[in-house]
C-alpha cells in the first residue's frame, strides 16, 4: 500500500496520514520494530482527529476544527479582552 493518493478513491484525512507516518517511524524494522508490529500499527484506526494543542499563552486550540485565520482572530480578540 503506497502513501500516494490513487485517483477515484477518497483522500485520507490529515489525522490518518499523521498516524500512519508516526506508526512507520515507530515500528519500522530500521527503527528496531518488527514487520508484525508495523503491520498491526498500520491496520489500527487513526487517533482522534481533534488533538488539543497547548499554546505559548496557555490557551488551548483544537487543531483540525479551526483554520489558522479563525484561530488568529479568536486569539487576538482574547488578547484585547484581557489586556484592559
Amino acid at each position: 500500500m503506497s502513501d500516494s493518493h490513487q485517483p477515484g478513491t477518497p483522500r485520507p484525512d490529515a489525522a490518518r496520514r499523521s498516524a500512519r507516518r508516526a506508526a512507520i517511524r515507530r515500528f519500522h524494522p530500521d527503527a528496531g520494530g518488527t514487520a508484525a508490529e508495523l503491520d498491526a500499527a498500520l491496520r489500527a484506526p487513526a487517533t482522534e482527529p481533534a488533538t488539543v494543542i497547548a499554546t505559548r499563552r496557555g490557551r488551548l486550540r483544537r487543531r483540525w476544527h479551526l483554520t489558522v485565520r479563525q484561530w488568529r482572530r479568536t486569539r487576538n480578540s482574547l488578547r484585547r479582552r484581557t489586556s484592559r
